[in-house]
């Protein structure tokens, strides 16, 4: 039976392959089986399974900035406290371009100073030598704030316009720098958001895109913030004025039920002067 068995399957197998890959007259009368048709066929299909893995790896690159940025609109939604939020812009900023360091500074207009509002992985050392940065001081916060411009330094290390800052650059392990500038609606800088690495790096076209919509989420909470303190101060100073108002009104309604008051006041301070003066 087995024998049988395999020679019926021999047979269906042999008429597969006849059906499939029909025959062509040879020059001496002969015949030659011809395999170009499913040979052919698998090109295509391994091109279409190429294809789809490389839409996939770039799906798993492209997904997971996109989900991390996401998360980081919806925490800003419902924070309300600024140093919170530039801590949180700053975090998701160091994860999306792979960096070790970061800091986060505003802008304060009158004093033309940049300062630090939220850092990572920096060194007491590094935030006092930072502390406060003005335009004209080599660093790359600096010459962006001059500039008004992203600023890229691959090696900190041996940029000779960095050469102020070398010193507190080796003691950090720290080469590699970039600042972006965060920009008002209307164009003013507000702040600056820096990424350091221990490494000479520049980020990649795609690693810069990402970080201009974390600059623009800081650089929008910023302005709300900013708009939500002139509007406390614009009600603490009506409430000043509206109680000033109240006890000038009482004053005046005092003195228009007792018109006489007044004069009477005014001689006994006359009398009383009188009376100094004899």
């Amino acid at each position: 039976k087995l024998r049988v068995r395999a020679h019926r399957r021999a047979g269906l197998i042999a008429a597969a392959l006849k059906d499939d890959h029909p025959s062509t007259s040879t020059a001496d009368g002969g015949h030659r089986r011809s395999i170009g048709g499913p040979v052919t066929d698998i090109i295509p299909r391994q091109d279409a399974e190429l294809a789809q893995q490389e839409a996939q790896r770039r799906l798993n690159v492209e997904v997971p900035p996109v989900e991390q940025l996401h998360r980081l609109v919806t925490r800003l939604t419902s924070c309300t406290d600024l140093h919170a939020a530039m801590e949180e812009v700053l975090g998701a900023s160091i994860a999306l371009v792979e960096a070790d360091m970061g800091n986060v500074q505003l802008y304060d207009a009158p004093s033309g100073v940049l300062s630090i509002v939220a850092h990572r992985n920096l060194s007491p050392d590094f935030l006092a030598h930072f502390g406060s940065v003005r335009v004209n001081e080599g660093s790359s916060c600096s010459r962006a704030l001059a500039s008004g411009e992203r600023v890229l330094i691959r090696d900190v290390q041996v940029d000779a316009g960095h050469a102020p800052h070398h010193a507190t650059a080796v003691a950090e392990d720290w080469h590699g720098v970039q600042s972006t500038p965060l920009h008002g609606r209307r164009g003013d800088v507000l702040g600056m958001l820096s990424t350091h690495y221990h490494r000479p790096h520049e980020p990649d076209a795609r690693q810069l895109c990402l970080l201009d919509l974390c600059a623009r989420q800081a650089a929008d909470f910023i302005e709300r913030d900013l708009m939500h303190e002139a509007l406390r101060q614009l009600a603490s100073d009506m409430s000043e004025a509206h109680r000033h108002k109240h006890v000038f009104l009482a004053t005046l309604r005092h003195e228009l039920r007792h018109p006489h008051a007044p004069l009477r006041n005014g001689m006994q301070l006359i009398k009383l002067a009188g009376s100094d003066g004899g």
